[in-house]
């Protein structure tokens, strides 16, 4: 009897000491799972944090030059094609692009510059300068990280054609030859007014001796003249003389009175 009792004890206890180590391997187990769970609600929590409120610099570089090789290297129809078929931010950066490219405007796609990124509240605003054989674009997105991602809320496109610069640069110089022409027209005309200023003491004497010539010349036509009336007179005289001689010879001759006729004109007979 004494050995049965014995014998029950240790059983007894050895099933306790199995009971014990069974809660703690249980205990132990569930503590590693709690830790586990704890550990990955932290880390899921810390990192949509830090997606929110992290410097997303580098994600706004990324997706602007994803942007600007996608559209900016697309040919015509691709553009076209895209500004047909798309939605939203994609529409606007394909139709502005396309409003340049069309019609050749742009040329190939040779270089892509530096991303400028800059950051207001949770706006950033990214730039891309592209260079085309025709010009020079630069593309502006606008970036905000909304629905557990970073999205772009606004496009605007610039092109700046090197024609148009050229054109502007020839306007200028041809601008400044015509003013060294203008005011090169100016002095000279000025130079030829003082000039014939200065001639006029000439002319003035040259006046003045036709004036005089052309007085010399009446009085003597005035003289002239009243010498010519002289002589008229005196010729006129002389004819009257004639006539009364004449009429009385022809009275004589023909026994009638002088009165009975009149000598109208004398006409000289050379024999």
């Amino acid at each position: 009897m004494r050995q049965f009792l014995t014998k029950s004890i240790v059983q007894n206890r050895r099933m306790e000491i199995r009971m014990v180590k069974k809660f703690r391997r249980f205990m132990a187990v569930l503590c590693i799972m709690m830790l586990c769970f704890t550990t990955y609600a932290f880390a899921a929590e810390t990192s949509t944090t830090s997606v929110e409120d992290q410097d997303l610099t580098a994600y706004v570089t990324y997706y602007a030059q994803n942007y600007a090789q996608t559209y900016g290297g697309a040919s015509e129809d691709e553009l076209k094609y895209m500004e047909d078929n798309s939605v939203g931010a994609a529409k606007e950066l394909a139709e502005g692009i396309y409003a340049y490219a069309k019609n050749d405007g742009l040329g190939t796609l040779l270089s892509m510059g530096d991303v400028d990124v800059a950051r207001s509240g949770d706006v950033y605003t990214a730039k891309v300068p592209l260079t085309y054989e025709k010009g020079n674009m630069t593309l502006t997105f606008e970036m905000q990280y909304l629905l557990e991602d970073l999205r772009v809320t606004d496009v605007s496109v610039t092109f700046a054609s090197t024609a148009a610069k050229a054109s502007l640069g020839a306007t200028m110089k041809q601008a400044g030859i015509n003013t060294v022409i203008g005011i090169s027209v100016v002095f000279l005309m000025l130079a030829f007014m003082s000039i014939l200023i200065a001639q006029f003491k000439h002319v003035n004497k040259l006046t003045a001796g036709r004036k005089n010539k052309k007085e010399d010349t009446a009085s003597e036509g005035i003289d002239n003249a009243v010498s010519k009336i002289v002589e008229s007179e005196e010729s006129a005289a002389d004819d009257l003389e004639l006539v009364a001689v004449i009429t009385a010879a022809i009275a004589a001759s023909e026994d009638a009175p002088a009165d009975g006729f009149t000598v109208r004109s004398i006409r000289r007979v050379r024999f």
